[in-house]
């Protein structure tokens, strides 16, 4: 998605609208309707969290010896 803002727009909201952000999404900025400036979100964002808990029980099955020292031969 592209978003167009003027500079001013862009001075007063830079960090809300680069935290809004997602991949691929474009800002551009303009001063007196010329492109100024680009800024092309390139970072992924972040999965929500697993809440704690959400892996009980997964495990089924751990070895006998799973805390024993690594023998090398």
């Amino acid at each position: 998605m592209t978003t167009t803002l003027t500079i001013e727009e862009a001075t007063a909201r830079l960090p809300e609208l680069i935290e809004g952000l997602v991949s691929g999404d474009e800002l551009v900025i303009a001063k007196d309707q010329q492109v100024i400036a680009k800024i092309i979100s390139e970072v992924p964002r972040q999965a929500a969290r697993a809440k704690p808990g959400f892996g009980k029980d997964s495990i089924v099955y751990i070895a006998p010896d799973f805390d024993a020292p690594i023998q090398f031969s």
